[in-house]
């Protein structure tokens, strides 16, 4: 397998950027999960949310992404935006049907467009953050494994997983 190849879909299996991960942990939102996939051009963002939505929208720079129910109960939704241009940061948002935001805004990255030759690309690696801390299996603290992935955020990677 071409290793260019391997390493973009790898790496776009889980852009996931700064997501508002603190307000999700904290149960002050509907948003149950937000699983974004980038390539240069394109970004799916998938979100499941606690309680079924009519209509939820995701704000691409403030420009509105059509969503598709992935379910038959509006549980899960898929928003996909083409046409992008690589190599930068988009700001996202998601709201209700009526606009209000669920979350914080936060910014995507696309990749570069496959004719670029980067000159680096920081990949941060975070597997198997573990399972409830109060069962016996020996999984860390919940603030442990917070402080991990802020920390990995910090060094500013191209891309997570």
């Amino acid at each position: 397998m071409d290793r260019r190849v391997f390493l973009a879909g790898s790496a776009a299996l889980s852009a996931v950027g700064a997501l508002p991960w603190s307000i999700a942990a904290a149960g002050e939102s509907p948003v149950r999960h937000i699983l974004p996939t980038v390539s240069h051009d394109a970004m799916l963002v998938k979100v499941s949310f606690i309680e079924p939505q009519l209509e939820p929208k995701l704000m691409l720079d403030g420009t509105p992404v059509v969503g598709v129910a992935t379910d038959g109960e509006g549980f899960s939704w898929a928003f996909l935006a083409a046409g992008l241009t690589p190599s930068r940061d988009y700001t996202l948002t998601l709201a209700d049907a009526r606009g209000r935001p669920f979350e914080d805004a936060w910014s995507l990255h696309t990749f570069p467009a496959p004719s670029d030759s980067p000159t680096h690309f920081r990949l941060m690696a975070y597997t198997c953050a573990g399972g409830h801390e109060r069962s016996e299996s020996g999984f860390l603290p919940l603030d442990v494994r917070r402080r991990l992935l802020a920390r990995g955020l910090a060094e500013k990677p191209d891309a997570e997983r």
